[in-house]
């Protein structure tokens, strides 16, 4: 659509930025814009990520894996793509690399090099993570390289296995006011009597149950699981399920990488992207899957001369046709690797 012609779809920051799209599109249409939104997983009591990126390898040492194809790749879309194939995953532009058994063997002969190169692109499903480059692939764990996570949901909780491997898996469950037993963090001072706690080291789990959001709260945090604190998790879990501090989460970008401001609707789903219709002069913002067959708002920046030496932009806007789901799909991408190169 849009690169075929030299641009890229409609990036505004402001809401009157709306406005220069008054003569330009069909009322009661649907056009597709530069906005998109991604899921990732994060540890609700400091917000960081799940998912961690070890570094990066040459693309010969995976050469032993066949990657398998993803549009909107990132850290969460290829972890749900391995599935049960548990172990360390790669990214490396749309392709996803489950390395599973060989991950002990990568780390041990110290293939991945722990280190961010200059040329590393951002990935097409989140553009906060990377994704290799020509010859490298990105490297990324989850806890303790054992763990799977399932597709759906949104607030986390473990399940603990009895047999030899002494493996925690994570799940996501959308209903939060679901009563479970629940993991946090020991606190300074825990009374031995009466305290409704099972502790192992620095890890207790409750002999009560809560839903997720009542026992998420700001004195008690429940618990991120990390490499150091998993097997005190396992020892402690009496029960089958334990709610974790561990919850799915959507970013809203625009295809530049800035953050969406203008409020639309909110959607814990895979990647969906931004689409505009306009009724009289009033214009409205929604989600709508990749897969949809729109017309597209594109816009160019051509530098054109005015004085000598001097120069300034003439941005143009403008309706490019929709062919199909690749179309866009590919755009995407192509503008994350042309503008969004991430420089250290």
């Amino acid at each position: 659509m849009c690169a075929r012609t030299g641009g890229h779809l409609f990036v505004t920051q402001k809401q009157s930025g709306l406005g220069d799209l008054i003569n330009l599109l069909d009322e009661n249409k649907l056009y597709w814009v530069g906005g998109f939104q991604y899921t990732t997983l994060i540890w609700t009591v400091d917000n960081t990520r799940y998912y961690r990126r070890l570094g990066y390898m040459s693309d010969v040492y995976g050469g032993h894996v066949t990657p398998s194809t993803i549009e909107d790749n990132s850290a969460f879309m290829c972890n749900m793509r391995c599935g049960t194939n548990h172990g360390l995953f790669g990214l490396k532009g749309q392709s996803c690399y489950c390395f599973g058994d060989r991950s002990e063997q990568l780390i041990r002969r110290s293939y991945i090099a722990n280190d961010i190169t200059h040329t590393e692109i951002r990935c097409p499903g989140d553009y906060t993570e990377l994704c290799g480059e020509n010859r490298r692939i990105s490297v990324y764990t989850g806890v303790g390289h054992m763990t799977n996570i399932s597709r759906n949901g949104i607030y986390g909780y473990a399940t603990k296995y009895h047999r030899n491997t002494r493996k925690t898996t994570f799940h996501l469950d959308d209903d939060r006011n679901r009563k479970r037993f629940y993991a946090y963090k020991k606190p300074t001072e825990v009374t031995r009597d009466g305290s409704g706690l099972r502790c192992r080291g620095d890890v207790c789990v409750s002999n009560t149950t809560e839903s997720w959001a009542a026992a998420d709260q700001q004195n008690h945090r429940l618990l991120k699981v990390t490499d150091s604190n998993k097997e005190h998790f396992w020892s402690a879990m009496h029960y089958q399920t334990y709610w974790i501090g561990l919850r799915r989460y959507s970013e809203y970008r625009w295809i530049n990488g800035n953050k969406l401001a203008r409020n639309v609707s909110r959607y814990y789903s895979d990647k969906q992207c931004l689409a505009v219709r306009r009724d009289e002069s009033h214009f409205d913002l929604g989600w709508h899957r990749c897969s949809e067959n729109y017309n597209a708002v594109c816009q160019s920046h051509n530098r054109i001369s005015t004085k000598p030496h001097t120069t300034k932009d003439d941005t143009g806007i403008y309706i490019g046709v929709a062919v199909s789901i690749v179309a866009v799909a590919m755009l995407c991408l192509i503008v994350a690797i042309i503008l969004l190169k991430r420089c250290v």
